[in-house]
């Protein structure tokens, strides 16, 4: 089981995020979720609920995680299992240890190793950009 995520310090990602979310055709849904729900991706609506109760930290997190899913990391192509370990490899990406962040070419070369097509990794490639720009 993983620890919450807690703090406000990344709160100035969801903006970026949100406008991607937006580049991208989804809209983000402003409603209340079942407890232990963090968010969801509505890929035939063009939707993205996150979780507003959650801490700022944690909803980047979870806006990235929907986001990989908008981009075509769906359980269709992928299967459930496969689906998650994708999108969840996007929000793990780590700082090197040098202090280097990961670039979008590397990433796309990595993820196309474990299966995912360079047409879908190219995309998730930004959000993760995106995503540890601020860091």
């Amino acid at each position: 089981m993983r620890e919450p995520i807690t703090g406000e310090s990344h709160a100035h990602l969801l903006a970026p995020l949100q406008q991607l979310a937006g580049e991208l055709g989804y809209s983000l849904c402003d409603i209340a979720l079942e407890h232990g729900v963090e968010g969801w991706c509505d890929s035939e609506r063009h939707q993205i609920a996150v979780n507003q109760q959650l801490p700022a930290n944690a909803q980047v997190r979870v806006l990235v995680h929907e986001l990989a899913h908008a981009l075509g990391v769906g359980y269709e192509q992928y299967g459930r299992a496969r689906a998650e370990v994708l999108v969840d490899t996007v929000i793990s990406v780590r700082v090197k240890g040098n202090g280097a962040r990961t670039r979008p070419k590397a990433w796309v070369t990595g993820v196309t190793q474990v299966g995912m097509a360079s047409s879908v990794a190219r995309p998730l490639a930004r959000v993760v950009w995106v995503s540890v720009a601020g860091l």
